[in-house]
Order: C-alpha cells, then sequence, then structure tokens
C-alpha cells in the first residue's frame, strides 16, 4: 500500500535577523494526499512564541493551523508555502530561536483512507543548524 507521506519544514528565508520566514510542506509519495490539516495545541504554540507575537502577528502567522485552511490537494513531488513569523536573537522575533512544536498532520489518501502523523517543527536557522557561519 503506497500511502502519502509529507515533510514539513521551517525554512526562514534567509538569516533569521529578517522578517520574512516561512513554512514548507513537501509531497514525497507516489500518490496525491487529499484534505491536509496541520493541529497543534495552544498551550504548545504559546511556549514557543517570542517577544514580537501580539495578536495581529498571531492571526497572521498561526492561520495554517485554522480548520478554513486546509490543503485541499497536494501531488507528488509538490510544495506549498505560507508565511510563518520570524525568528530573532534573544527572542526578539514572533518565535523562540531553538523553540520545538509538536503538530498532527491529518490528512487522506487518494482512495480515501485516512491518516494521522505526529511531527515536531524545530525553530532553527536554515543557512546553519547551529547559528553559527562564515560571513
Amino acid at each position: 500500500m503506497n500511502t502519502p507521506n509529507k515533510a514539513i519544514k521551517y525554512a526562514p528565508y534567509g538569516r533569521r535577523t529578517l522578517a520574512s520566514s516561512r513554512r514548507l510542506w513537501r509531497r514525497s509519495g507516489s500518490l496525491p494526499a487529499k484534505n491536509i490539516r496541520l493541529l497543534t495545541e495552544d498551550g504548545k504554540v504559546n511556549d514557543a512564541l517570542g517577544s514580537d507575537s501580539g495578536q495581529e502577528n498571531r492571526r497572521r502567522w498561526l492561520c495554517c493551523f485554522e480548520p478554513e485552511y486546509m490543503i485541499s490537494i497536494l501531488h507528488n513531488g509538490e510544495r506549498i508555502r505560507c508565511s510563518f513569523g520570524t525568528s530573532r536573537n534573544n527572542d526578539g522575533g514572533f518565535w523562540k530561536y531553538k523553540a520545538k512544536i509538536p503538530i498532527t498532520i491529518q490528512y487522506e489518501g487518494w482512495f480515501g483512507a485516512k491518516y494521522t502523523q505526529e511531527q515536531v517543527i524545530q525553530i532553527i536557522d536554515s543557512d546553519s543548524f547551529t547559528g553559527f557561519m562564515w560571513n
């Protein structure tokens, strides 16, 4: 049986001091996945928030966990993105740097089978997993 697997990655745009960051979903199975939903608990998200997590930023960058933003279909090899906040030194961004957020991914296979997958997203710099690099 071929299950439609997904990978979720927090991928900041450039270095973590920049304000534009995004989350990336990539379809890695051979059949399309349907009705993809991302779920998390408010308490788990709140533990990961930095000082720039006011109501407007929460509305803008946590909407990917809202039911109306379900991904209808994702084909093999296809990617989909949305904005997902910022990270900055001393937890000054939307996310605390190196914070971990447990999420649940619910989706359907092409033939209607339902799947649930647990995953942890970690907020790290995509240029260097240690935070140190050559300039």
